[in-house]
Order: C-alpha cells, then structure tokens, then sequence
C-alpha cells in the first residue's frame, strides 16, 4: 500500500511472525530508504487484518532482525530492540513518557499502574497510564505487560490477560497461589525521571 504525506511517497508493509501465542504482525512503512515499524500487532488466532497490506517481496534488514527479536522476546529471552526502528512520532506525548517509563521495568520484575504514573511524574494518573498502555502500538518492545494492578493481579493486555501472565512467567516472575505476581517480583516507584 502506498500513500503521499506531504508530497512523499510513502510505502507500508506487513509481516507476519508466527508464534505459541500466535500471529505477532509487523507494519513497517518505508519513507525513502528508511524503514520505520508503526505498529505491532498481537493478533493471537485473528486473521482480520490478513491482506491488509501486501506481502512484501522483500523484507529489509531492520525489519529481519527485529522479527527475529521478538521471536525470542515471545519464548522469553532478554533481547535488545532498538528503539530507532519504531516510529516514536506516532505517540502522543503523555503516551510517550508511559511507555519509554515503561522501558524502564526490569525483565523478570513488574511495576504498578499507580507507581509508573509517579516514576514518570504524574502521581495520580495511574488510569491514564493504564490507557496510554492499552494504545501501545509497539507491545513486547515496549513492555506494557510488566504493569501490573496494585492487588498484584496482572490486569487487562491487548494479547489477553493469559498472554500477559505467560510472557512475564517466561521472563521469570513469580506468582502466588492465588494467581498473584509475587511481592518479591513487584517493584516501588522511585523519584520520577523526567
């Protein structure tokens, strides 16, 4: 698909990249001869999005390593992405903060709703943290599944909450027997960093 953005041409493509919890979807566009990601998608067994965009006959660089990234981000290895393949500009700035503060969690470790809002500055805004996370257009990459709700209960993700609770198991957290992440594997919010 093609389209002109101030006179640009733009191109975006579609990846599909299978999984345990099913289809992870890459949507890339290429500007030039920059190829940035707009969004991924946790499809798990949906196909509506199937031929939205077509195959591409090729699939750049970038785009090779970050789907072999997150391959082994979804069987829960530490992997590094960098975040100059994802185009930032998409997210609005509130939504930027939550997301890059969500970077900040620790594999293996979660964080609250509540004290992401305070680490990033905005106390108080635990639910629209939890909105900026919904429309997170890069799950995975920035991991949205580490914010979890202050009962320790994993909470709501766009890839269902069982993924939610499968992807932290397999980056190692821990949980009780009431189906809790443990208090061992939650972390407090420090001084916010702006």
């Amino acid at each position: 698909m093609e389209s002109r953005v101030k006179g640009k041409k733009i191109s975006f493509h579609q990846l599909r990249v299978p999984s345990s919890f099913g289809s992870v979807e890459i949507e890339w566009r290429k500007e030039g001869h920059v190829h940035l990601v707009t969004a991924l998608r946790l499809l798990g067994g949906r196909t509506d999005t199937a031929g939205a965009y077509p195959e591409p006959l090729s699939v750049p660089w970038p785009i090779v390593v970050l789907e072999g990234r997150i391959r082994k981000l979804l069987e829960g290895a530490e992997t590094g992405i960098a975040l100059e393949v994802l185009d930032l500009a998409l997210l609005y700035p509130f939504q930027k903060r939550v997301l890059l503060g969500a970077l900040g969690i620790p594999r293996g470790m979660t964080l609250s709703y509540g004290d992401l809002a305070k680490k990033i500055g905005a106390p108080g805004a635990a639910r629209a943290v939890g909105t900026a996370l919904a429309r997170n257009p890069f799950p995975l990459v920035l991991p949205c599944h580490r914010v979890i709700r202050s009962t320790g209960e994993v909470g709501n993700f766009g890839g269902g909450s069982a993924m939610k609770e499968e992807l932290l198991r397999r980056e190692g957290v821990l949980f009780d027997c009431m189906g809790r992440v443990d208090p061992s594997c939650r972390l407090e919010a420090e001084a916010p960093v702006c």
